[in-house]
């Protein structure tokens, strides 16, 4: 009966689930490293893709930008016209160079000179500002620098995105004093809207949860807070490919991991049960690892092609501009089948 159960489960995992595809009402942003498994995954649905945001570009204090995508990357991105807008991001994702960096013009026009540069020699459809870990008492000179940069991108024919924290309000009480001050008190998602032709909203790594990387209550929250103070139109959610790994009992979460690691228990046999979590709308999984020889109990709640489904329907009967997916490699394959390849 034991191996009875384990066919089952295999089967599952590796056999497509029933699914519809649905008409590209939804522009698709996907987040991009230039790993095996990115790679693979960036080759294989190049079709299905609107938009590839590559992390390969770094910024500095003194707004000194370093990083490069690779020929094979590019090789894929010019062959199937794919709108290639990488993130620009803080190199150290550290508050006090973030604020070095807003508090000196003569920075910020170098790097935004810099991608000016880059995005003409590489053909590039323009940038996606990623500055995380700022303080919140910097917000009016985030603000600023936002709309220098969407201003001088603009004006040489460049699109301009920012990927912004989650948030459910914008009320400093609703947070933890770090949550706020360190994290999300930065974004001000009305003001930055104005500079940007849309907004990438982190619906991820959900602060507090019991489990899921994203629940569903959490992202509908989230997505409802959005497009209260941002215009749909200009409006890219967030979806996670990832999951969680935690130790039961103590709510001490582990690692990260892509959904390979989930077939990966399967094949191994390692799987104690799995279940559909109809609460959060996500997948959990109960098994052992042995550590030091010692056989350890873990959690893992994980996204799938039945968490990523019930997102996008959510998403596109909102009505917003799009999805971005954190990112390429790591996604459940069937999540492909829901989306039919562009003409």
């Amino acid at each position: 009966m034991k191996h009875f159960f384990f066919f089952l489960l295999f089967l599952f995992f590796l056999t497509p689930v029933c699914t519809r595809a649905v008409s590209p009402s939804l522009e698709r942003l996907l987040y991009y490293t230039d790993t095996d498994a990115g790679y693979i995954s960036l080759k294989a649905h190049a079709k299905q893709i609107d938009i590839l945001s590559p992390q390969a570009y770094v910024f500095n204090a003194t707004g000194t930008i370093s990083g490069s995508i690779s020929s094979r990357t590019f090789a894929i991105t010019n062959t199937n016209h794919i709108k290639v807008m990488p993130l620009i991001e803080s190199a150290h994702s550290d508050i006090n160079n973030n604020h070095a960096l807003l508090i000196n013009i003569s920075a910020q026009n170098s790097l935004i000179n810099s991608l000016i540069t880059l995005a003409n020699v590489h053909g590039f459809y323009g940038w996606q500002l990623d500055m995380e870990h700022a303080s919140s008492s910097d917000r009016a000179l985030f603000t600023a620098f936002a709309q220098r940069m969407g201003t001088a991108l603009h004006a040489h024919g460049l699109e301009f995105s920012i990927a912004v924290v989650s948030k459910t309000s914008d009320n400093p009480a609703d947070y933890d004093a770090i949550t706020w001050n360190e994290w999300a008190g930065v974004f001000d998602y009305p003001a930055l809207a104005q500079s940007a032709d849309f907004l990438s909203v982190m619906a991820y790594d959900q602060p507090n949860s019991l489990g899921p990387v994203s629940s569903l209550p959490w992202f509908e929250q989230v997505t409802n807070y959005a497009e209260s103070v941002v215009p749909k139109s200009k409006l890219s959610i967030g979806i996670p490919f990832y999951a969680w790994e935690w130790i039961p009992g103590n709510n001490k979460k582990l690692l990260s991991h892509t959904y390979q690691y989930a077939l990966d228990l399967v094949k191994k046999n390692l799987i104690k049960a799995v279940v559909f979590n109809n609460t959060f709308g996500s997948d959990v999984m109960q098994y052992f690892l042995k550590v030091n020889g010692i056989k350890e109990n873990r959690v893992l709640w994980y996204e799938n092609i039945r968490s990523f489904t019930l997102k996008y329907d959510f998403l596109e009967t909102s009505g917003v501009l799009g999805f971005s997916g954190w990112s390429l490699g790591q996604e459940d394959s069937r999540d492909w089948t829901l989306l039919l390849v562009q003409n």
